[in-house]
Order: C-alpha cells, then sequence, then structure tokens
C-alpha cells in the first residue's frame, strides 16, 4: 500500500514537518530543530502511537515556526520503524505499486461491488469471518467458471 502519512496541515504550512524532528531509538526520544530533546510523555493505544513533547518549548527561539499552541506534539505510531521500512521498500521499486494494483484491486472491488459497497450482513467476528469467506469462495469459483470456461472446467473437475 502506499504510505499515507499525515503532514502538518495546521497555520499556512509554515510550521515544521515532522520530518525536521530526528528520532533517536537508544533514548526514546526525538530532536527539535532547535536541538531539544522530546522525551516520551503519553500513548494512545486507540490511534496506536506515543506522544512526545518537552517544556522546553516555552521559552524556544524557534517556536513560531513549530507550533502557535503552548508546546509541541510529535507523535510515533507503535509500528513507525515497519512503516518506514515499507516506505522505503516501495520508493526503492515503484513497479511494485503498479504490479499490486493489477493483481490485487481488482478482486477486492468486485468483493466490495458484490457485497453492496462492502458492507456486511451480520454482526460479529465469526459470522463476519464466514461471509467474508462465503464471499471469497463465490468470487473464486466465478473465476475459475470465467478463466477457462465451463467445459474446461468440467473436463478438469471430471478426472
Amino acid at each position: 500500500m502506499p504510505v499515507q502519512r499525515a503532514t502538518n496541515n495546521q497555520g499556512d504550512g509554515c510550521y515544521f514537518d515532522k520530518s525536521e524532528f530526528t528520532y533517536c531509538g537508544e533514548g526514546d526520544y526525538y530532536e527539535c530543530p532547535a536541538g531539544e530533546h522530546l522525551p516520551k510523555k503519553t500513548q494512545s493505544n486507540k490511534q496506536r502511537h506515543w506522544l512526545y513533547t518537552s517544556e522546553a518549548c516555552t521559552n524556544c527561539h524557534i517556536k513560531a515556526r513549530c507550533t502557535a499552541a503552548k508546546q509541541r506534539w510529535v507523535t510515533r505510531h507503535f509500528e513507525e520503524d515497519v512503516l518506514n521500512e515499507v516506505a522505503d521498500r516501495t520508493a526503492a521499486n515503484p513497479l511494485m505499486m503498479q504490479r499490486r494494483n493489477g493483481m490485487v484491486e481488482h478482486p477486492f472491488g468486485t468483493l466490495k461491488r458484490r457485497m453492496d459497497g462492502g458492507r456486511f450482513l451480520v454482526r460479529g467476528i465469526q459470522k463476519v469471518k464466514a461471509e467474508m469467506a462465503l464471499a471469497v469462495t463465490a468470487y473464486n469459483l466465478t473465476r475459475a467458471i470465467n478463466i477457462p470456461g465451463t467445459k474446461q472446467l468440467c473436463k478438469a473437475l471430471a478426472i
């Protein structure tokens, strides 16, 4: 999947982007463009990220280029390293996305259309798994019939 990462969309775009902050894995902190350390303060399990900030923001000489709030908060996803690895792999091989689109997007689009826009008719994880399994099986049967044709399929099944 192409990476859809958040950008700093506050103000008129004059604030530092997250990419301006350097992450230090050994100390588990971010270093801001002013050289201050932003240690981990809290986490959001719902949004699956940690939040980093520093009290030094209040007296920072470049605060006007960083945030209009009391202090700057930088987020780090729980799986940030994996997300960065995938982004690097995708950037190194852009044809990979074209190949994926050709192979994978069509079946998902067809399933979504057949399932009335991707909405499940049942509730509960077990029931949803069963409904999805039926939808995928129906898709696979349709493909098995359409690709070789009914005569070839009957001949192959007769063996």
